[in-house]
């Protein structure tokens, strides 16, 4: 390895040491309350290695900084990547927007299954059933319209910031009402002539963290290029006049692209999105909740908005075997969604919550789903949603 000194490959060695320990089973508490930087610094890699190689991959993987995020979902993210097989270091890049790639999808499966997806509204609250078992259960869900659909149960993919806006019930409050975005902050520019062939590049030692070549990725024609530049992690750029960001995406671009000196920007915009995604600091894997067959047992009934529980749905309940994928940082809707064994004969009902909040817009939903096991592949019949 050129370049690498004696000390940083002897601080490499420990990382492999200390990452194929924790290949698989719990992260030991003492990792779990380091951030990235605290985590590698304590291995001896130094500040340069740092930057030029796992900065990046923390940044790509957590989207937020080193210095903020935890080690233990970058390590998490790791030993996925490379002890799991080849497809799961395999980068995907979208070549639409992420609602169009997400959204049309969703809806067609749901519909395609005799659910029905109802756009631009929002869940308002929970119906909450109490019952002998632990505190009760999730009934079903109601909407702003005040819109009441009773449910099996109830799959929320909101990010936690949102869902703690919902009325519900004391049970489902705890410590994950504490955990917080990390914002993200964009620019496209419309460029004179074209100023890199690469899909996308991350950059070392600037303000920007991203740029990716949507002319390429989108494949569109035309005189000139379009670049998009990405800030993740941007907690401090979030109070920056557009202008004061397009100043550093400039500065950033010219110090890193050769070509772009040369070329003139055309048009721009900023694109500021304060709740991009959940900051993964240390301790905030310990406060999101489990699954459960029902809720924790509370001494009274739930206060606030909440609407009067209806009749006890006639779905039967889902059986005490959860199955649940592996949360990532990114609270994505996949990651959250959960799905039992289905069992023979039986028919199911669910209502499923969410919201799109990307650089193509807003998008809420709710989809009220009822299906059998013959809708579901044996496949699909065995996995998390």
């Amino acid at each position: 390895m050129k370049g690498v000194t004696l000390r940083e490959k002897s601080a490499l060695l420990a990382f492999d040491v200390a990452l194929k320990a924790m290949k698989s089973g719990e992260i030991p508490e003492a990792v779990e309350k380091l951030t990235v930087r605290q985590w590698l610094t304590g291995l001896g890699l130094s500040k340069n290695f740092q930057t030029r190689f796992f900065d990046p991959a923390a940044i790509g993987i957590l989207n937020d900084k080193p210095e903020v995020a935890s080690a233990a979902g970058f390590i998490q993210a790791l030993r996925e990547m490379f002890f799991t097989g080849r497809d799961s270091s395999r980068f995907a890049l979208a070549k639409t927007g992420l609602s169009e790639l997400y959204v049309g999808a969703a809806k067609d499966y749901i519909e395609k299954r005799g659910g029905r997806v109802l756009t631009g509204v929002k869940a308002a609250g929970l119906i909450f059933e109490f019952g002998e078992v632990a505190g009760g259960r999730v009934g079903g869900a109601v909407t702003e319209r005040a819109e009441m659909f009773e449910a099996g149960h109830v799959v929320s993919s909101l990010p936690p910031w949102d869902l703690k806006k919902i009325a519900r019930p004391a049970p489902l409050r705890g410590p994950w009402d504490e955990l917080a975005p990390a914002p993200i902050v964009g620019a496209t520019l419309k460029l004179d002539r074209p100023v890199m062939n690469e899909r996308f590049i991350g950059l070392l030692n600037t303000e920007t963290h991203w740029v990716f070549n949507k002319s390429l990725i989108h494949r569109l024609t035309g005189e000139g290029q379009i670049l998009s530049v990405v800030i993740s992690g941007a907690h401090d750029q979030l109070a920056y006049s557009p202008e004061k960001i397009l100043q550093a995406a400039v500065r950033d671009l010219s110090s890193c692209l050769p070509e772009f000196s040369k070329a003139r920007v055309l048009a721009s915009k900023v694109v500021k999105e304060p709740f991009a995604t959940l900051s993964p600091v240390p301790g905030s894997e310990a406060k999101r909740p489990i699954p459960a067959p029902a809720c924790p047992a509370s001494p009274s009934p739930a206060t606030g908005p909440a609407p009067a529980s209806p009749p006890p749905s006639k779905a039967p309940a889902f059986p005490a075997r959860w199955r649940l994928k592996k949360f990532s940082p990114s609270f994505s809707s996949r990651n959250l969604a959960v799905r039992p064994p289905i069992s023979p004969g039986s028919m199911y009902h669910a209502a499923i919550f969410f919201n799109f909040d990307s650089f193509d817009g807003p998008f809420s939903s709710t989809a009220i789903w009822s299906f059998g096991p013959n809708e579901l592949s044996p496949d699909e019949n065995n996995r998390g949603a």
